[in-house]
């Protein structure tokens, strides 16, 4: 079985809070307005680049962080 990973980016929300959009196969997900500091969610958007997080677990990756 492949193991896909997921990449993401910071995308900030209409209220002017800050989100992560995740690229998965077909298609992206977005988590809005996780959090109003940039400097923030620019770490977690490394973490699960630099993680090799899969697309089976980006779920729960998200709510750990929002834990």
């Amino acid at each position: 079985m492949k193991c896909v990973f997921v990449k993401a980016k910071v995308v900030t929300d209409e209220d002017g809070m800050y989100g992560i959009e995740v690229d998965l196969v077909d298609s992206q997900a977005k988590y809005s307005s996780i959090t109003s500091d940039r400097d923030e969610i620019e770490k977690i958007v490394k973490l699960i680049n630099n993680g090799d997080v899969s697309i089976c677990h980006i779920d729960d990756v998200i709510e750990d962080i929002l834990g």
